[in-house]
């Protein structure tokens, strides 16, 4: 080999000249077939985005030292550059053959299962690298694929790691910002945003991001004027709007948006807006559309679902909520999920998710159980009464899952549909709570009715946005009725009470308990009521687990949950009677519910 020619091809390749490095290298090679040269020659084409070539070169290097574990792993490289993916697994997995012991391997492959959305995979090979390597880079990657698996916690935890070395890696910020405002911690992304030194048009999108998701609208509004780029502003100024409840502006301003420019985020919004408007099919074709573009949005396949389950289309509907985003448990590491056409005879944990009200709704099914190889995770609120109501059946709190050994998993949610397939089925459902204890009123009252009220969900902080009402406008068609008023409202809501006594003179007695925490007393508390008033909050499904006759006020379009239908009794709990309300019509419906509870028997 011609040293001088060779280290002249060397310093073209360092200088990045490849064209000329290729050139050279190609005669050395031509006149005899080098080892260090083919690598190099291949890499220069990889470099190069030449992957053909690459592997041309590779392959030739491999045939002379079928133990070379980087060239395998370079190899793998540029077939995964040209989405040949069979061939890249293999080759990455025989270079770790080789030498089990090279971490890049690991982390490359990881981030070929990542591209290709096999996150699970991913995170195996992730952990695997930083088992070999505390690279900082492999802790980045592994909180990239936590992201996507929902594990925001340790997505957040890793992108520390990797910030601590890197901290002006500006993807890496702004994966940061992301994941403090989907686990709300928005102090703490405001402060950190503060320290940031990025383009002025980026803090000013992070700010609107992070205001609107706190539903912090008027200083949202402030940041949203200054985004430079039209259609990012008004994608969300639309945003803002939806979220204030002014849908027909939302709709004007994505319409500002050209149809080129529309993104699959864009498309999922249009959805949610018409779906609002109560136009379901126009609705499921913009969801279908977000999936034309983007066949893995996980949240327009939720979308087209939640529709399908309010409209009782449960075979459809329920293989679509699968999708929802669900947490993540480290204790079943060992633990399959199961997701077939019918149950399993094993061992098997289900899971509860998302809020109390949610597992209060589907553990109705529990009614229909008649094989006991199943274990509920419950809300550890709410386990004294599930255990007491259903002494032949297991409930654990999600914190003794790791004392427990199952052969599957299956989330509470996706459960429901090996019992729930039709409106009809839903008609035989049962209250779930009848052994209640008795509540202790430390005071006698007058012997009038008594009737409960919830007026709010306490994480709302705008009445327009959501399923809250303000408790005086709840109140003043209420004073016709001859009652004791009893608060069910957990939260700070003195003020709220006090407002009521000093303008409208009617006392509502609110018993001293923690009522997020002592579950078990509100329900007792619920059971002593004779009628209750609600709005679709917590309240709603303890009362209608409760069996107690139920007056339930859920928004007719805005924040409306699926499972509230479209009927004027709930199909979930048989006692509870819905009452669609907008802002004109809600006085009308609450002199309406005040005449029946003073017809009504107690």
């Amino acid at each position: 080999m011609d040293k001088f020619e060779f280290n002249k091809a060397v310093d073209y390749h360092k200088k990045n000249q490849l064209i000329k490095a290729i050139k050279i290298y190609k005669k050395i090679v031509s006149q005899s077939e080098n080892q260090e040269v083919l690598f190099l020659l291949g890499t220069a084409y990889f470099q190069n985005n030449e992957f053909k070539n690459s592997i041309k070169y590779f392959k030739r290097l491999i045939q002379i030292n079928p133990d070379n574990f980087h060239a395998f792993a370079n190899l793998a490289q540029a077939f995964s550059k040209l989405d040949l993916h069979d061939e890249a697994i293999k080759s990455f997995e025989k270079s770790i053959s080789i030498n089990p012991n090279f971490s890049h391997n690991y982390n490359n492959l990881g981030n070929h299962y990542f591209s290709i959305k096999n996150y699970t995979l991913a995170l195996d090979y992730f952990n695997k690298a930083i088992n070999l390597d505390k690279n900082p880079d492999f802790y980045f990657n592994r909180s990239r694929v936590y992201k996507k698996l929902g594990m925001a916690h340790e997505a957040l935890t890793d992108v520390n790691i990797f910030l601590h070395h890197n901290p002006q890696l500006q993807n890496a910020q702004l994966l940061k910002i992301d994941l403090l405002i989907f686990l709300q911690k928005y102090n703490e992304c405001t402060n950190y945003l503060k320290n940031l030194n990025l383009d002025d048009d980026v803090i000013n999108q992070k700010y609107a991001e992070l205001l609107l998701a706190s539903d912090d609208l008027v200083s949202s509004y402030k940041y949203i004027t200054k985004i430079r780029d039209e259609n990012i502003r008004n994608f969300f100024l639309s945003s803002y709007f939806y979220k204030q409840g002014s849908l027909n502006e939302a709709l004007d301003a994505l319409n500002k948006i050209s149809d080129k420019d529309h993104t699959p985020n864009i498309l999922n919004n249009y959805g949610l807006i018409y779906r609002d408007l109560g136009d379901d099919k126009k609705a499921i074709n913009y969801f279908k559309n977000t999936l034309h573009l983007s066949p893995n949005h996980n949240l327009a396949k939720l979308n087209i679902g939640l529709i399908q389950l309010k409209n009782y289309d449960f075979k459809n509907g329920w293989k679509n909520y699968y999708f929802r985003d669900k947490p993540k448990f480290h204790s079943l590491n060992n633990t399959s999920e199961w997701n077939e056409e019918h149950l399993p005879f094993e061992n098997t944990i289900i899971l509860s998710e998302q809020g109390v009200g949610d597992q209060i709704l589907f553990l109705n099914i529990l009614n229909y159980l008649k094989m006991n190889n199943f274990t509920f995770t419950v809300d550890q609120r709410l386990l004294s009464n599930y255990r007491d109501n259903y002494p032949n059946i297991q409930f654990i709190s999600i914190d003794e899952i790791h004392k427990f050994t199952f052969k599957y998993y299956i989330y509470l949610g996706d459960f429901a549909k090996y019992f729930i397939k039709s409106k009809d089925q839903l008609s035989l459902t049962d209250f779930s709570f009848k052994k209640i204890t008795k509540f202790n009123f430390k005071r006698a009252f007058k012997s009038l009715r008594k009737i409960g009220i919830s007026w709010k969900t306490p994480n709302s902080k705008s009445y327009s946005q959501s399923r809250s009402l303000n408790l005086l406008d709840f109140m003043v068609p209420l004073k016709s009725v001859s009652a004791n008023f009893f608060s069910l409202q957990y939260g700070v809501v003195d003020e709220d009470i006090i407002s009521v006594k000093e303008k409208l003179n009617i006392n509502i007695t609110r018993p001293d308990f923690d009522y997020f925490n002592e579950l078990s007393k509100l329900i007792s508390l619920i059971q002593a009521m004779d009628f209750i008033i609600t709005t679709g909050n917590i309240t709603a499904h303890l009362a209608g687990a409760c069996g107690k006759k139920t007056f339930l006020l859920i928004p007719e379009k805005r924040s409306r949950l699926w499972f509230w239908h479209n009927e004027s009794t709930s199909a979930w709990y048989q006692n509870t009677n819905v009452y669609f309300f907008n802002e004109q019509n809600l006085d009308e419906i609450l002199i309406k519910i005040a005449l029946e509870i003073n017809h009504l028997p107690y």
